[in-house]
């Protein structure tokens, strides 16, 4: 039994405007994350020395990757650094398809 509300096929969902959702304006970053997100832009490589700057950061790598990972997922993020978000995507595609 359909629960009432709920859409039940992909047609449908497929069929959903994108006129109620909410943009913002790119001020919507703070300017931690935009420092995060500047730094991550000019620093894409994976290295040692990527990680000693990271630690001058004042964060552990793990620490990083997880504010990265929630960061790239931000509208506004995507809006304001589309090449950045879809080359981390792309590496975690890469990295889950060499599991």
């Amino acid at each position: 039994m359909p629960v009432p509300g709920m859409h039940e096929t992909v047609a449908e969902i497929k069929s959903w405007s994108l006129d109620y959702v909410v943009t913002y304006s790119a001020e919507m970053i703070t300017a931690r994350a935009r420092a995060l997100l500047d730094f991550e832009t000019a620093n894409p490589e994976r290295s040692v020395s990527k990680l000693e700057k990271i630690r001058g950061l004042g964060l552990t790598p793990d620490g990083y990757e997880a504010r990265l990972g929630q960061l790239v997922a931000d509208v506004d993020v995507m809006a304001e650094y589309p090449e950045l978000v879809y080359r981390y995507w792309n590496q975690r595609r890469g990295q889950a398809s060499r599991r």
